[in-house]
């Protein structure tokens, strides 16, 4: 996750490593604690996708709809 945050790294590889960690598995609360602090649309788009992704557990996928309320 401290590769997403690095603001020092290209925005593609911040979203490799966004990539990895959601097919890796992480979690929903995990991934929202990455969206609010990050200032670029695109890895926004990107945490949406994951976030809403087909196959994600229910109770999570509701999880991050209450959060973002």
């Amino acid at each position: 996750m401290g590769v997403v945050r690095d603001e020092k790294l290209t925005p593609e590889a911040r979203r490799r490593a966004l990539e990895y960690l959601s097919r890796a598995g992480a979690t929903t609360p995990s991934l929202l604690a990455l969206y609010d602090p990050t200032p670029d649309p695109q890895m926004r788009g990107r945490l949406n996708l994951y976030l809403f992704a087909p196959g994600r557990q229910g109770s999570d996928r509701q999880a991050g709809l209450d959060r973002a309320q």
